[in-house]
């Protein structure tokens, strides 16, 4: 994928933060340590492993209870990383017009 990739607090927070809830400790710090790896896979990568495209909320409720919803778009990203090739995923994500962000990274299995 070549396009500028930007590196966010809403990224950051994905990385400590699931549906509300902090992450296990243990998966923050997994996940903090992978991230050297996710800039590489960024910059390297030239094959699509997966693509998803959603309509979801953004944003708070207004005063009459509804929400705005915006298409937005996941790409993962795999690869073999480190002497002892690590299966990890990284995903990018755009929300409606705006740029596309580092969201996560993880082991993959």
């Amino acid at each position: 994928m070549k396009c500028e990739v930007s590196f966010t607090a809403e990224g950051f927070h994905h990385l400590q933060f699931s549906a509300g809830r902090e992450r296990p400790i243990l998966e923050q710090l997994l996940k903090f340590s992978l991230l050297p790896t996710a800039i590489d896979i960024i910059k390297r990568s030239t094959t699509l492993q997966e693509f998803r495209k959603d309509l979801l909320p953004v944003g708070k409720k207004k005063a009459d209870g509804s929400i705005t919803l915006k298409i937005t778009y996941f790409w993962a990203f795999i690869a073999l990383v480190g002497e002892t090739k690590i299966r990890t995923k990284t995903i990018l994500k755009k929300t409606g017009d705006g740029k596309v962000i580092f969201w996560s990274v993880m082991k993959d299995s």
